[in-house]
């Protein structure tokens, strides 16, 4: 059922693109901003007017582009956010006061939001896990960041609204995640902020980088990641967001092939796996725990090697915001995967070493 869900999501998703592409816009184009490792958007300029061109991700080698926005058009002046990740965006650019709308609003844990949900200044548009519509279209917002595989045809029903489709989470580099941060902030018309945020995540990144690449000279330890779903595990590929986090933090990623999209692992290759690595990580989610043993959790794994030489270590989705704020702090994720790769003893506020 998972796997068929996940091909429904990419299927709703390539319709979505589809169905809102505009194609290249007509006339030359100059391009103002291309992000160094974002893949999904980008900034030109068409005669007098700045775009925000998003990019279909599937053509990530020869870029097409599938939606195009106007900045000329844009009264970022009532915004509404379809995604917890989005309000963590707009709070770094301090524009939390031009929100009046949220889904999910009791998973985001930014103080200044929930202020402004209980004076009434911002609504919560979730209802029984879904976007109330009704309470939307009352709203009247004046932009709209939405998400791709949304199945609601926004533009329709929000005429003069802005439509931003946001894409960070299909993003691979840790550091394409972050640089989104460039799109929020010419919607919001600042970019200038945007940009001094970004090349400070950037720069701490790098640091960070290079600083493994010292230490991987004795050797990169050989690290598999994964997450349990019940009755298999979801593997990265080798150029995927972990292999490039672990790589970068002097590891070696092992136990995934080339390709695209997460795999799916049975016991029998999760074996075999773990038996090529050093050290074991899995990304769990158990709300409100914090001694989480990946010893209890796979007793069948307990012969293998990460396991007999207790090098295991987890992130807590649950507890510690990586769907969402984390995109905004991949230098801190990174600096903790160091540590808790050559530490032991190491609990952070992401990654923690585990029994």
């Amino acid at each position: 059922m998972k796997v068929q869900r996940l091909l429904f999501i990419l299927f709703i998703s390539a319709a979505f693109l589809n169905a809102c592409s505009n194609g290249n816009p007509s006339g030359d184009v100059t391009v103002l901003f291309q992000p160094k490792y974002a893949k999904g958007f980008r900034v030109v300029k068409s005669g007098n007017d700045t775009l925000i061109q998003f990019l279909n991700p599937s053509h990530s080698d020869s870029p097409t582009v599938s939606y195009t926005v106007s900045l000329s058009k844009i009264n970022p002046e009532r915004i509404a956010l379809l995604s917890t990740t989005h309000s963590y965006f707009i709070n770094a650019l301090n524009g939390m006061n031009n929100v009046c709308g949220v889904t999910y609003a009791d998973r985001i844990q930014l103080a200044n939001l929930q202020e402004q949900i209980q004076n009434g200044r911002a609504q919560n548009l979730t209802k029984n896990g879904d976007v109330n519509q009704e309470d939307l279209l009352m709203l009247n917002p004046t932009v709209l960041f939405s998400v791709p595989f949304e199945p609601t045809d926004y533009r329709s029903k929000l005429r003069d609204c802005s439509i931003i489709p946001t894409s960070e989470y299909l993003e691979e580099h840790p550091l394409g995640k972050a640089e989104w941060l460039y799109v929020f902030g010419y919607i919001l018309r600042k970019d200038v902020l945007a940009k001094e945020l970004f090349l400070e995540i950037e720069s701490e990144y790098l640091d960070a980088m290079q600083d493994s690449s010292k230490d991987a000279s004795q050797g990169s330890a050989k690290v598999f990641f994964a997450t349990n779903n019940g009755s298999d595990w979801t593997v990265a590929n080798n150029q995927s967001y972990w292999a490039i986090l672990l790589k970068d933090a002097g590891a070696e990623y092992v136990g995934a092939t080339e390709g695209k999209g997460n795999l799916n692992f049975d016991k029998e290759r999760m074996l075999f796996a773990l038996n090529e690595a050093d050290a074991y990580g899995e990304l769990v989610y158990f709300p409100n725990t914090s001694n989480v043993s990946l010893s209890q959790l796979h007793p069948e794994f307990t012969q293998s090697g990460p396991f007999l030489h207790k090098k295991l270590f987890l992130c807590n989705a649950a507890n510690n915001g990586f769907f969402d704020k984390a995109l905004l702090e991949p230098h801190i994720l990174l600096q903790e995967l160091k540590k808790v790769l050559s530490d032991s003893t190491f609990s952070g506020y992401y990654f923690q070493h585990t029994q």
